[in-house]
């Protein structure tokens, strides 16, 4: 009696099977049932479902639950009119679906769906939409799976952890399953081929089965002097032969596609012609070939062996293979970082080196490297894709260029290897033409050179960012400022912050589209923040040839040059001032060659000598202080070329022009110094 109440209070805490199926149905039916009358067809297939919706409810080895949709499409061959028709079923397992199938799955959380709690709480919901198997998983373990992984031990930080050494096992885990399953979507299907035989010499062979012994000619006694008989076997033969040239005369084109195509090309190619080479030994084989050899049929035998080129294919798969197998692209694909990348990188091109000894088609090779190229191209993108370039900050951003330039760099040092081999193989073949084809048309050589694009627009606005945040600390551009078609900044805006501004223009494009478009975006980014640095620029200029303008003493503007020297770099700037640079370093020259004439003058009779002589300070240190004061102004000259130059004067013409001889007297005047400072 006990034990009956007990059941029965079990059951009453568990989930009634028509909340379970309003649940299943409200949630099902935005996914599944979006047009007219799928509503009700989904909802009569739950209806008719109370066993597996049962099932889940109280099951505890039951933790699915699947409703999937299958869409079906019927021309008519009368009007080329289309019929669609939706299906709805419900179960337990996941059944064999097509690329028109669309799956809702509920996953238990417990053992049980308890009555006390919402179902919502107690299960997990996921969603296959219809298309390739492959591709939709690929796309739920690469775009959802690994980056919330990756988030997640971003997050709690237990990458950083000693214990935690699973961590870039998983990760490689998943990028592994990712290259499988894109593997097995790319993967070309090498046609099943079917070797019909005679049913004479089948019901032959049977017998001789049957009697526990192998067939040969002679049980076919008289057969094999019937020409109909001798003609079927070997129209039969004819056929064989042209299901046999499926499989030996097929190709794929290596520019398309990945390398993990090309390579699983080959190796799928090689099992099928070793299945081939299995039926063509078969017992049933062997016995046709014989009974058309004792009907005098020898041209039959023949054709089959030399038409077929199953022997001349192996032998070409065989070689081919020494190239193909075991080349470590999975490791490319897989890589999780740009480190492991590069090492990826070149253990492939140390593995293509085999193709010295193979017969491999120098072409196809160009095309293969090419395909890497591709492959090399779309794992950067995916490492590169989530680090955001234009918002980390500047040491990790400088870190992840460093790591592309190594992997470029090791392209270009690998592939210039292979080259060399491919050349030799030419040159040693002597094959007209293949010179012209040695050139490996590369596509991440555009990502390359946007790379390098980025980094250095990045660094150049770090770079300004600095400058002004230095030069000029919360800059106002004047309590007076309106804004203009000119000038559109607002009065009391911040210089810094009109420049964040103008980055912001660039962050908000994927700066690793390299396609068309991408570029088109880019550069439009790029022209947007030019035009909003030039306001900035404009403004800054109008202030600094002001203030320089009312300096009323030549160190006055020099002492300005100097506060402003480090944003010269900018042409607008730097071309709005050439005036006064133009006076300035006039001024600078007067004073080297004022500074020339006292130090070919010399020092004797000198006032320095009369005022050193009255400080009663011995000779020849009197002439070291006066040798040490000529350069300490030189070099004082020099730092006033720089203010008004900046960095990098020695390359400006009027730096160079106008200050070679200070330059050379500064080297005279110290090789002066350094042979006082040996006699003293």
């Amino acid at each position: 009696m006990s034990d009956s109440s007990g059941n029965e209070a079990t059951a009453q805490d568990l989930a009634d099977v028509a909340i379970v199926r309003k649940y299943i149905l409200d949630v099902s039916a935005a996914l599944l049932a979006s047009g007219e009358g799928h509503k009700d067809l989904l909802e009569a297939a739950l209806e008719s479902s109370t066993t597996a919706i049962t099932t889940f409810i109280n099951d505890p080895q039951c933790q699915d639950l699947f409703v999937s949709r299958t869409v079906t499409r019927d021309t008519s061959a009368e009007n080329d009119s289309e019929d669609v028709s939706v299906s709805y079923s419900v179960s337990n397992e996941f059944s064999a679906r097509t690329e028109r199938t669309s799956s809702f799955c509920l996953l238990k959380r417990g053992t049980t769906i308890e009555g006390d709690k919402s179902v919502r709480e107690q299960v997990m919901a996921s969603f296959l939409d219809e298309g390739n198997f492959c591709e939709t998983m690929r796309a739920y373990v690469g775009r959802i799976v690994a980056p919330a992984f990756k988030g997640y031990v971003k997050d709690t930080r237990r990458g950083e952890r000693d214990g935690d050494k699973f961590v870039p096992t998983a990760e490689k885990g998943l990028n592994e399953f990712e290259v499988a399953l894109l593997h097995m979507h790319q993967n070309i299907d090498i046609p099943e081929i079917v070797l019909s035989v005679n049913p004479a010499i089948q019901n032959v062979i049977d017998k001789a089965v049957s009697e526990n012994r192998k067939a040969n000619v002679g049980d076919l006694k008289n057969l094999v002097d019937d020409t109909n008989f001798l003609n079927q076997l070997q129209n039969g033969v004819n056929r064989w032969i042209k299901e046999i040239q499926k499989v030996t005369k097929l190709d794929r084109d290596p520019s398309s596609g990945t390398s993990l195509q090309e390579m699983a090309f080959w190796l799928n190619l090689d099992t099928a012609l070793k299945k081939i080479s299995q039926k063509c030994e078969s017992e049933e084989i062997v016995l046709t070939l014989e009974a058309l050899k004792a009907g005098k049929r020898f041209q039959a035998t023949l054709s089959f062996h030399s038409n077929a080129g199953l022997k001349e294919a192996r032998d070409m798969v065989d070689d081919y293979l020494g190239v193909m197998r075991e080349i470590p692209l999975n490791s490319l694909m897989s890589a999780t970082d740009l480190t492991i990348l590069k090492k990826a990188l070149n253990d492939v091109f140390t593995h293509l080196r085999k193709i010295r000894s193979s017969k491999y088609p120098i072409n196809r090779a160009i095309k293969f490297i090419e395909a890497i190229s591709r492959d090399l191209t779309a794992q950067m993108l995916k490492i590169l894709g989530s680090r955001r370039l234009m918002y980390i900050n500047l040491s990790d951003f400088e870190d992840l260029m460093r790591g592309c330039l190594l992997v470029f760099q090791a392209w270009d040092d690998e592939n210039e290897k292979i080259l060399i081999i491919l050349r030799e193989l030419v040159k040693k073949k002597r094959e007209e033409g293949m010179k012209m084809s040695l050139r490996v048309n590369a596509l991440h050589k555009k990502l390359e050179t946007r790379l390098v694009n980025v980094k250095n627009f990045r660094l150049q606005h770090d770079h300004l960012c600095s400058v002004i945040q230095r030069v000029l600390p919360r800059y106002d551009l004047g309590e007076g400022a309106s804004p203009t078609a000119e000038s559109p900044i607002a009065a009391g805006s911040n210089a810094l912050d009109l420049v964040v501004n103008a980055y912001n223009y660039v962050k908000e494009v994927d700066c690793l589209d390299v396609s068309a478009e991408g570029d088109e975006a880019w550069n439009a980014a790029q022209k947007r923040y030019e035009t909003q640095i030039g306001h900035v620029e404009k403004e800054i200029t109008s202030r600094l040839r002001d203030q320089l303008g009312a300096a009323k003493s030549a160190n006055e503007m020099f002492a300005i040059c100097q506060r402003y020297n480090a944003l010269f770099v900018r042409p607008h700037i730097r071309g709005a001032i050439r005036d006064f640079q133009t006076q300035l370093i006039h001024r600078v020259k007067e004073d080297i060659e004022s500074l020339q004439t006292k130090f070919t003058d010399g020092y004797t009779g000198s006032n320095a000598e009369k005022m050193s002589a009255a400080l009663d300070i011995p000779p020849f240190s009197a002439r070291i202080i006066w040798i040490r004061q000529i350069d300490s102004q030189l070099q004082t000259y020099v730092k006033r070329v720089e203010a008004v130059l900046g960095r990098g004067w020695e390359n400006h013409v009027e730096g160079v022009v106008k200050t070679n001889d200070a330059i050379l007297e500064s080297s005279y005047v110290r090789s002066l110094l350094a042979i006082a400072r040996v006699r003293f």
